[in-house]
């Protein structure tokens, strides 16, 4: 288990080195190249699917930049974490609620 960081202006869910390999990722048998921008426009980065669990809701399967770099935040995206989760602000409260999307 980790700790991530919601981040609304993210374009895409970015996954730091160290984690990767953690999990069992070698860097090396990942084909898709992905291009970052931003602060990390200089990082190299590789497309990865995983299924993740977010506290106590269903697995979902997310894409992310699986990056080179270890000085960045597990950082949870638009695409796909926004596509597959409805998330509340509760900025007095510093809060966030994170459920399951649903298609209304």
């Amino acid at each position: 288990m980790t700790s991530a960081l919601v981040d609304s202006g993210a374009s895409v869910n970015v996954l730091p080195f160290a984690v990767g390999n953690q999990l069992g990722l070698i860097w090396d048998e990942q084909t898709v190249m992905v291009k970052l921008t931003g602060n990390l426009a200089k990082t190299e980065a590789r497309g990865i699917v995983l299924t993740v669990h977010v506290g106590n809701l269903p697995a979902k399967r997310l894409a992310f930049a699986w990056t080179r770099a270890d000085d960045v935040p597990l950082l949870f995206g638009q695409v796909n974490f926004f596509m597959e989760f409805d998330v509340c602000f509760f900025r007095n409260r510093q809060q966030l609620q994170v459920s399951v999307k649903t298609n209304t």
